[in-house]
């Protein structure tokens, strides 16, 4: 019984210390406190808090079959480096924002990144391409 009780107490330590260290790290917050740099270099988009930002980027990632990584630099977030997608994306983000104002302001429904990419980085077009691409992975 002292072996469990020994064996499970570090593996708890263990993950608590896993939890501090990770914390330290993550641009992720479970409040509503804007953070040191909260919106820094937002062009396209305006937010009244992080969460509501978070909760916007969370929908990027989904859409496109992506993490974070894909248009920002995780040590930065704020820098736009050139090799990255984030100039790609606040362009798509213009043109989405674009076709809404344009065609559903008087609408609830809206488009959005999935509408066209589906969980993948580039748009998938047609019912046909989407049928092939369900069917390669399988």
């Amino acid at each position: 019984m002292k072996r469990f009780n020994l064996i499970s107490g570090m593996v708890l330590l263990v993950a608590a210390g896993l939890v501090v260290i990770g914390s330290q790290n993550t641009p992720w917050s479970q409040d509503n406190t804007a953070l040191k740099g909260f919106g820094k270099n937002l062009q396209v988009l305006q937010f009244n808090n992080l969460i509501e930002l978070q909760t916007y980027m969370k929908g990027l990632t989904e859409a496109l079959g992506v993490d974070c990584k894909y248009c920002h630099d995780l040590t930065a977030f704020e820098k736009d480096i050139e090799d990255l997608h984030k100039d790609e994306a606040r362009a798509m983000m213009k043109m989405t924002q674009h076709i809404n104002e344009q065609f559903f302001k008087e609408s609830e429904k809206q488009v959005n990144c999935f509408v066209c990419h589906r969980g993948r980085t580039e748009p998938v077009f047609s019912l046909k391409e989407w049928k092939q691409i369900q069917e390669s992975e399988k």
